[in-house]
Parts: structure tokens; sequence; C-alpha cells
């Protein structure tokens, strides 16, 4: 790999290392995040419901870990075009920057006011081939997403929800016998339905995680299963409650993939 990029390597190298740190206190956090999981029957007895009630707030230093890492990914881009302006014989200017645009003329506009004037063609042919506006939903892309959180964590901490449970997925159910002998009945049941397994927000009054439909109400249906609470995002894209840790690895093998689509620009 050329010196040009050593620079931005280090950034990406950084962006790791933080996200490593960030898994061990997320996951020492979300281990201990005060909650409570009540099981009640609801709709009449013909729903079996796991609620999770809590309002454990996330830790400042979560925010800002997870900030620094976006940081270092987005202006690991400007770097790139900085790098890619020097290597054509170029001088980098305030105006260089990776444009992230969610619509063409947003693109020819930045690039009319200099982002990427003095690169390569090939070089600027691959950079309008990553813009976000060329996909279906410009907000998920990553780069458009990835634009926007570093936006948003230069003026405020980041907003990330604490409390967003989901059901691990493992159900087993069962028939509460102490219950049949006191109403004395022969326990049959049908279950029709599950909820699905996305994440909930959780709050004060309780959120409903998951949920077991019966054909009929069984008083004596019981079940056990493992709810998971997550660091999230409030929102990405279109997206609500991602999980921290899937967002940033997901952001950085895709901005580690999309810089290595330039590295025939320095041999």
């Amino acid at each position: 790999m050329t010196h040009r990029l050593n620079g931005i390597r280090a950034k990406i190298q950084r962006a790791d290392e933080t996200i490593r740190q960030l898994d061990v206190e997320m996951a020492a956090f979300e281990s201990t995040a005060p909650h409570e999981v009540v099981r009640e029957f609801q709709k009449k007895g013909l729903e079996y419901c796991f609620i999770v009630k809590g309002e454990p707030a996330v830790p400042p230093r979560l925010a800002v870990l997870t900030g620094e890492v976006i940081h270092q990914l987005r202006s690991s881009l400007d770097h790139l075009i900085t790098a890619l302006v020097l290597e054509n014989g170029g001088t980098p200017t305030r105006e260089h920057r990776f444009p992230v645009c969610l619509k063409e003329q947003h693109f020819t506009a930045v690039c009319n006011d200099g982002a990427i004037e003095g690169i390569s063609t090939c070089a600027a042919d691959l950079v309008r081939a990553q813009q976000p506006y060329l996909c279906s939903t410009p907000k998920d892309h990553f780069l458009g997403a990835l634009h926007k959180l570093d936006i948003r964590d230069k003026h405020l901490l980041l907003v990330v929800v604490a409390a967003a449970a989901r059901f691990s997925g493992f159900l087993k159910a069962s028939t509460d016998e102490e219950m049949a002998r006191q109403l004395g009945i022969i326990p049959g049941r049908t279950i029709t339905n599950f909820s699905d397994f996305a994440r909930k927000r959780v709050t004060k009054e309780g959120a409903r995680v998951f949920t077991v439909t019966l054909e009929k109400p069984d008083p004596t249906f019981t079940a056990e299963g493992d709810v998971v609470i997550e660091v999230a995002f409030d929102k990405v894209g279109f997206v609500e409650l991602i999980p921290v840790r899937d967002t940033l690895a997901g952001m950085f093998s895709a901005t580690n993939q999309l810089i290595g689509r330039f590295v025939g620009e320095f041999e």
C-alpha cells in the first residue's frame, strides 16, 4: 500500500479499535441494564405476552465512542479525496471533500464547487458510482446514513436508546400444573400465531416484546424465553431501533471496501 493511503488506513484502524472497545462497554451495560420482564395474559386470555418495563439510561460515554467511530469513517473518505488530488499532481483546497448526495442535482452542484476537482477521470467516475442517489432508497444507503450521523454528532450526542428489547427467538411452552390441579381441568391448547421478533422501545409503562396467540383462552398455559436488551440507534435512515454494534460493523466494512476500490489510483 502506498504512503498516501497510510493516514487513511490509520483512521480505519482507529475506528476498528474503538468499535472493539465500544462493544466491550456496551456488553457490560446491556447485561446490567435495569429492566423487568412480565408475562401475562391479554386480549381476554387469547394472548400470552412478554412485557418489558424499565428506563435504563445509556451512559453518555457510549454515545461519544459511537460518534468517534462515525467521524473516523466519514473523515477517512474526505482524506481519500485529498490523497487522490495529490496523487494526480494537484493541490488540495478547503472545497475538496468526498461528496455524499441523495440527489443527482446536489452531486452536480458540489462537484461544480470543487469537491473533487483535480482527481483523475477514473477516480471521479468511481466517486460518482458510490453516490446514494443511485440507489432506490438513498437515505438507507450506508453513505447517506454515515454522513447524516456524522453531521449530527458535530452538534449533539448521537441519539441511542438503551432499552431496545428483542425476544431471543427461543420459546419453551409448558403447562402450569398447579393451576391445572386447582381448576380441575385437563390442559389442551392450540397456538395459532406468534408475533414478530422486532425490537421494541422499552418504556416505564412497558412494551409488548413478544406475544403468543392461543386458539382459545387457557389459564394453565405458560412459557419461558429470553429477552435481550441492546443499545440501539433511535433511527438510521428509515430503520428504527437498529443495534449500534450491527450498524457500526456494517459501516466499517462498507467504508473499508469503498476505499479499496480506489487502490488502483495509487499504483
